[in-house]
Order: C-alpha cells, then structure tokens, then sequence
C-alpha cells in the first residue's frame, strides 16, 4: 500500500479539528485554496495535507 495525496484542510490547531463554522468541511485541492480562509500570520490555523492509503 502506498499513500496518495488525497487534498488539503483548512485546520484549527488549537482544537485539533478541521476549521469550519459548520460540522462540515471542504477538502481543497490545492494548499492555496485551503488557506484562503485562514488569516495572514495566524498561528491556530494552518493547512493538513489529506492522505489516503491504495493497493498498487
């Protein structure tokens, strides 16, 4: 098994949960994207890289 790269969260570090005003959530496919929602020099908030394990 190997690990893809599935997408990116927007990620509350403080809460250890991903970032949301709502109990859903988006998985964004680029890093850019997930930080739009993040302000600049915040250290709560970062983005996680997703990953997803398949069989080759």
């Amino acid at each position: 098994m190997t690990q893809k790269l599935l997408g990116y969260l927007a990620w509350d570090y403080a809460t250890n949960t991903p970032k949301s005003g709502t109990r859903r959530f988006k998985v964004w496919t680029t890093a850019k994207e997930a930080s739009r929602s993040i302000p600049d020099g915040s250290n709560r908030y970062g983005v996680k890289p997703i990953y997803v394990e398949v069989e080759e």
